[in-house]
């Protein structure tokens, strides 16, 4: 498997070019980076899948993604209140729950992970009732406080919250 930015044979073609006279400049096309590793979900919006994804989730981070403790359990907890949300609010006008996905990236160059949680169903603003009352959910503060940066694209057929992290991998313990 590939994991340069250029396949081995246009390496060789530019490390040959470059020994016969061609400027340096070209090195950087040399470098080897490590390509960023995936994880997408799909299925039901329904509590027991929820529950599901978080543990893959939880496994797929501690196995796959150079971060800390700390990081990751930040990108568990913001991802299960997207989750949450979907499931308790995204079909509520249906009689029967409907998809739901999870796609996440670690991208090790950039020492990032996004998460994004996807939905067919419909948006619904959060009530006044809801920003006063100290016994409602506050999941989107909560997300918004965990991630470096998080967005909620709403739309009639659908939502998708986006949840953006940091790695910081030289500060990163590998368990």
């Amino acid at each position: 498997m590939e994991t340069g930015l250029w396949p081995k044979r246009y390496r060789e073609k530019v490390i040959a070019a470059t020994a016969s006279g061609y400027p340096a400049l070209m090195s950087p096309l040399l470098q080897e980076t490590a390509a960023p590793v995936r994880l997408t979900l799909a299925g039901t919006a329904r509590p027991d899948t929820a529950a599901k994804w978080r543990h893959v989730l939880q496994h797929w981070l501690r196995h796959e993604v150079r971060a800390s403790e700390d990081i990751r359990e930040d990108v568990v907890l913001g991802v299960n209140e997207a989750l949450a949300n979907c499931v308790e609010h995204a079909y509520r006008s249906r009689r029967e729950a409907g998809a739901m996905k999870l796609q996440a990236s670690y991208d090790p160059a950039a020492e990032s992970i996004r998460v994004c949680v996807s939905d067919r169903g419909s948006w619904r603003k959060p009530s006044s009732r809801q920003t006063t009352d100290p016994r409602a959910s506050r999941g989107i503060t909560l997300m918004h406080r965990l991630a470096d940066h998080c967005t909620i694209h709403a739309r009639p057929n659908g939502t998708s919250v986006y949840l953006d992290y940091t790695t910081d991998a030289d500060s990163a313990v590998q368990q």
